[in-house]
C-alpha cells in the first residue's frame, strides 16, 4: 500500500496544476534553482558548525562536559555511561550513533541503558546543525536565548527519556 502512494500523490500534483493552468515542470525547475541558491548561501554556515562540533569532539570537551554532569545525572537515577550521549546529541548525530553501537555492545540491546540511549538519540535533534541552517538563511540577529534553551531542552529530553524507559 504504502509504495503506491507517492506516485498517487504525483497524479494529483498534475490534475490539481493541469486545472489551474500552471506549468508544473517549470514550477519544478524555479523551485529547485532556488534550493540550489539555498544550499550555496548557507555552505559556510555548515562548515563552520562541522569544524566546530569536530574541534569539540578531538578536544575532549565533550568528554569534560559528559563527566562533569554525570553526577548530576546519576542523582535523577540516570546511569553515567548515558551521560556522554546526552552531551552529544545537540552537536552530533553520528557520534551518537557510533557511542550507541558501543552501548549495544557492552550491555546488549535489551538492557536499560541501550533503550535509554536509543531513546535519547530519538528524543532531540542535532541542536547545532539545525540552528545553523534555519536561522542562517533568516538572518536572524538576536540569538541570547536560542541555543542555552536549546541545550536545556535537549537535557530535559535526555532525562525525561531515561526516566520513561526506566518505568517502561
Amino acid at each position: 500500500m504504502s509504495e503506491i502512494v507517492l506516485p498517487i500523490l504525483l497524479v494529483l500534483l498534475i490534475i490539481y496544476a493541469f486545472f489551474k493552468k500552471a506549468k508544473p515542470f517549470a514550477s519544478f525547475a524555479t523551485g529547485a534553482g532556488k534550493a540550489f541558491d539555498l544550499a550555496l548561501s548557507i555552505f559556510p554556515f555548515l562548515v563552520a558548525i562541522f569544524i566546530m562540533i569536530k574541534l569539540c569532539e578531538v578536544s575532549g570537551l565533550l568528554q569534560v562536559v559528559a563527566n562533569f554532569i554525570a553526577p548530576f545525572l546519576q542523582l535523577l537515577g540516570i546511569d553515567k555511561e548515558l551521560a556522554m550521549i546526552v552531551v552529544l546529541r545537540p552537536f552530533s548525530a553520528n557520534g551518537c550513533l557510533a557511542l550507541l553501537s558501543d552501548l549495544y555492545a557492552k550491555f546488549g540491546v535489551d538492557s536499560y541503558i541501550a533503550r535509554a540511549a536509543s531513546v535519547i538519540i530519538c528524543s532531540s535533534d542535532t541542536l547545532m546543525y539545525l540552528t545553523a541552517l534555519y536561522l542562517s538563511k533568516c538572518k536572524v540577529k538576536r540569538l541570547l536565548w536560542t541555543l542555552p534553551l536549546g541545550f536545556i531542552v535537549s537535557l530535559f529530553s535526555g532525562v525525561i527519556s531515561c526516566l520513561i524507559c526506566r518505568v517502561l
